[in-house]
């Protein structure tokens, strides 16, 4: 951010108001409204079960679930390699104390009203 400049003169006393550091870096996201928990799928919460379903588990999935499946892979990959531990492996090791963790809502994960 810099205070000085012209797209944030319009909000240049509250970027002093809450001292923010001059130049620091911001992300400006837009705001989803009605975003609702998503759940990890019954084939990763499962005891036992692998992150790789095998061939049975997915001849009776719908197109819709696979995709959804196929989406959770990317996610799980993404957080290993951005070491984001407090999704699916913090519910993982939760488990332990508590077996039905896995059967509600993702942390840091939500749905649009749009499916996405």
């Amino acid at each position: 951010v810099n205070p000085g400049g012209e797209q944030w003169s319009g909000v240049e006393e509250d970027i002093v108001d809450l001292h923010w550091s001059d130049y620091a870096v911001v992300s400006l996201t837009e705001w989803v409204s009605n975003l609702t928990g998503v759940i990890t799928p019954t084939p990763l919460r499962q005891e036992g079960r692998r992150l790789h379903p095998r061939r049975e588990d997915l001849e009776s999935r719908t197109v819709a679930e696979v995709l959804e499946l196929m989406q959770w892979t990317d996610l799980v990959l993404f957080d290993f390699l951005t070491a984001n531990f407090d999704r699916l492996v913090s519910n993982l090791f939760s488990r332990q104390w508590d077996p039905r963790v896995m059967e509600r809502d993702t942390s840091n994960l939500h749905r649009s009203p749009g499916g996405g």
